[in-house]
């Protein structure tokens, strides 16, 4: 990745990193913050391994492909579990005859048939009437999301072409889409939920805000200073506008 992008990833790494501690119950009491870090660690981990797997292209996808699918894994279980419950408690037949599978069953499954799973229940998430019904059960819209997002990254994973620039080009386009999303899970729910900490945990907030500054290692000038400069204006939306925004 470039310098741009390799500084963005430092300040992904740093607002992840902002949950240890005492600080992991506070942002346990927002269940959509907790959420949006679990995803944001995620996508830290993908973009660290499609990076890498992009210079030894040529491989079949190797460690990158390995992780997303351990990850599409995990959301293929919780979809399904959601899913089962509702067509149990519904008396849906025919559809807890297509779901209804044990964790075991998807580690077991070939990469195609975890693929056909997937697709199986991305269909049913984005039925008309589904969605709204299934909210009780956990499916919210940022899980939905999550899942089409897991499912593209592993489908593209398990199907990369043989040829090493393809593939290259491949691992280029997914890298964008995580760096996508996670401009966009920060820019629209994190920033926003982690405003609510200014009054009750300002040193909290404060240091969210100083995670959301990218420290660009390139610099404004030639020579060998080693003068950084940041994208922050001290507040975290107005931080992710200029994060998000510049290339």
């Amino acid at each position: 990745m470039d310098k741009r992008e390799a500084a963005k990833l430092d300040m992904y790494r740093s607002v992840r990193d902002l949950r240890t501690g005492s600080s992991i119950a506070l942002i346990a009491t927002i269940a959509a913050l907790d959420d949006a870090f679990d995803a944001h660690a995620g996508d830290i981990a993908i973009i660290e391994a499609l990076d890498l797997q992009r210079d030894t292209a040529a491989d079949g996808g190797g460690a990158a492909k390995a992780l997303a699918r351990e990850q599409f894994e995990f959301q293929v279980a919780d979809v399904d579990g959601m899913v089962t419950a509702y067509a149990a408690i519904t008396g849906d037949a025919d559809l807890l005859n297509h779901v209804n599978k044990e964790i075991s069953t998807f580690r077991d499954m070939s990469d195609e048939d975890l693929r056909i799973h997937g697709a199986y229940l991305a269909g049913k998430i984005a039925e008309a009437g589904l969605p709204a019904a299934l909210l009780p059960y956990g499916l919210t819209p940022a899980k939905a999301t999550l899942f089409n997002q897991r499912y593209t990254t592993y489908h593209t994973l398990i199907n990369l072409p043989d040829a090493r620039a393809q593939q290259e080009s491949a691992f280029v386009i997914l890298i964008d889409q995580q760096f996508d999303a996670c401009d966009l899970r920060l820019d629209l729910v994190m920033d926003k939920l982690m405003r609510q900490f200014r009054e009750t945990n300002p040193q909290l907030y404060l240091l969210y805000k100083e995670a959301r500054v990218i420290n660009d290692a390139a610099g404004g000038g030639g020579g060998g200073g080693g003068g950084s400069s940041s994208s922050s204006s001290g507040d975290p939306s107005s931080s992710s506008e200029s994060s998000s925004s510049s290339a």
